[in-house]
């Protein structure tokens, strides 16, 4: 078992900084936090001319065929630069669930829109995957959800929805004029969610019964691993960001990193973040080789990551000292991206409760 990126990943994972730094500095995300948009659609179209978006798609629907570990090595680079596009709602939940279905001519021609820039969101209830609000009857959609990650700026609709007879079904809508979305006021405008209202909206069926289930739980732990790499990267670099100022930053004649009440923040933040890159690793190798550790994997990984992350935009303000809480600074950029991620999968005592699970299911073998 090697948990180490090889020599071509480690290549692709320098292509793919040097490309979000280019693209998306966080400027771009001060700039969307000004403005009353939620997402740069221009980071986005750039990043599917690079191919991002096409990173785990077959071969049959446009995309490279390529695994877990390119898309994860992706999303810690899209974590560093705290870009504002749709990752989570579209790469990490919509796609994924996708990727999870039988192949047919419905789910790649969904792949093939993602990979040609086009947005996509899962319906699904986060908090308890086996309920849902939206009904199905003859192929035509009814009702409410509350919170869809990137919904108003979706084109492809992946629901989670019932018949009369409580019979599941997962199905797929294009944006029309039965649906009604609206914004919700997030900490972090960076991001998106929004309320989805579907009247009558036409369906097409991805997949029917007891697989659903399964299906909407491998794909929110995949969404779990992608996103914990994300925090990940933005923890990496809200620790270079306080290092950085630590170490030039002089007070009473000497640099601040001297202190021993800086320092040992910051090697506690390094140590969360190298404890976090571990179980990332882990999870990256059980989404790609082992199917039976996911769920596991998942729950360390995003427990971790959330850990670190919230650790480290937290200190980087405290580092940076009084200028740290101004607008002027970009320290309130991670700590608000690491709120909304905190919560965006679930709360935490869902992850330890499902961590606990699949160790005592472990320990009765």
């Amino acid at each position: 078992m090697n948990f180490e990126f090889s020599e071509d990943q480690l290549q692709f994972r320098q292509e793919i900084r040097r490309f979000m730094v280019n693209e998306a500095p966080l400027s771009k995300t001060r700039a969307i936090l000004e403005s009353s948009e939620h997402l740069d659609r221009t980071v986005w179209q750039s990043m599917q001319a690079m191919g991002i978006q096409n990173i785990m798609s077959p071969e049959q629907c446009g995309g490279f065929g390529l695994g877990a570990y390119e898309l994860c090595i992706s999303a810690e680079e899209i974590g560093r630069q705290l870009a504002p596009i749709p990752s989570l709602g579209c790469l990490y939940l919509a796609q994924q669930l996708l990727l999870q279905c039988e192949p047919s001519n419905i789910r790649d021609d969904a792949l093939s829109k993602i990979g040609e820039g086009s947005i996509g969101c899962l319906v699904v209830n986060i908090d308890d995957h086996a309920s849902t609000d939206i009904q199905l009857a003859d192929n035509m959609l009814t009702g409410t959800n509350e919170l869809v990650h990137n919904a108003n700026e979706a084109d492809l609709f992946i629901c989670h929805a019932k018949d009369s007879q409580g019979n599941q079904y997962i199905t797929l809508s294009y944006r029309d004029t039965s649906m009604n979305t609206r914004a919700l006021s997030l900490l972090d405008n960076s991001c998106s969610a929004g309320t989805v209202t579907l009247t009558q909206t036409p369906a097409l069926i991805l997949a029917s019964g007891d697989d659903c289930n399964k299906i909407l739980e491998r794909c929110l732990n995949h969404a779990a691993i992608l996103l914990s790499f994300e925090q990940l990267g933005a923890a990496d670099s809200a620790l270079e960001m306080a290092t950085r100022y630590a170490s030039e930053r002089s007070a009473f004649g000497r640099i601040i990193g001297s202190y021993q009440g800086i320092k040992h923040k910051l090697v506690d933040a390094y140590t969360l973040n190298q404890l976090a890159r571990v179980h990332c690793y882990y999870a990256a190798w059980a989404m790609a080789s082992s199917p039976d550790d996911v769920s596991k994997a998942a729950a360390t990984a995003i427990i971790s990551s959330s850990k670190a992350m919230s650790f480290i935009a937290k200190e980087n303000i405290q580092t940076h000292g009084g200028m740290g809480y101004t607008w002027e600074m970009d320290c309130h950029l991670f700590l608000k991206r690491s709120r909304h991620y905190a919560v965006a999968l679930g709360p935490e005592t869902h992850w330890q409760q499902q961590l606990s699970s699949c160790l005592l299911a472990h320990s009765t073998c």
